[in-house]
Parts: C-alpha cells; structure tokens; sequence
C-alpha cells in the first residue's frame, strides 16, 4: 500500500531520505482457509521506489510505481518486495 500526495513528481526514491514521498509505503498480504484468517503488513525500511508520472489532470491521475524494498513486520521480520505497480484514477471535476 503507498500513500502519496497527487502532486508527486517521476523520479527514484530511497526510502528514509528526507525527499521520501511516500507518507506510508508497506506490503500487505492476508491469508485465509475455512476457520482461520492471518494477515501479514511488512513496513518498508530500505530500498527504492521510482515513480513516471504518465498523466496528472483534473480528470485522471496515471502512474507507474516499481518498487525495491526490504519490508520488516511487527516480529522484526524480514522480506524483499520487488515488481511494478500501475495506478489509474479517473476523477470527476466538481
């Protein structure tokens, strides 16, 4: 899950520098089989993200996110998470 102001420009990241983007950037996965459900969210503590903000208007709102990141849990956990990410939002002007 990545949580990000609309405005964010294309670039790469690293996470913890003082220009990090990201307001809250973690891997989520829940699990489950009949009777019992798990969840798992894993923070991420090192790595990169790059952002190509494709399209930025008043009416949609299109990016491209690859990410590399090492995600720690709440057990002090460790996992790499790597890949791409598109994000389209079509909005409505008011």
């Amino acid at each position: 899950m990545l949580v990000f102001d609309k405005a964010i420009k294309s670039g790469t990241y690293s996470v913890g520098d003082p220009g990090f983007p990201f307001e809250h950037a973690y891997y989520f996965e829940t699990g489950t089989f009949p009777g019992f459900t798990t969840s798992f969210s894993y923070e991420a503590k090192s790595g990169s993200f790059t952002v190509e903000a494709i399209e930025v208007t008043l009416e949609k709102l299109h990016y491209r996110i690859g990410f590399d990141f090492k995600g720690v849990d709440n057990r002090d956990r460790e996992l790499k998470i790597s890949g791409k990410s598109t994000y389209i939002v079509l909005l409505q002007p008011r």
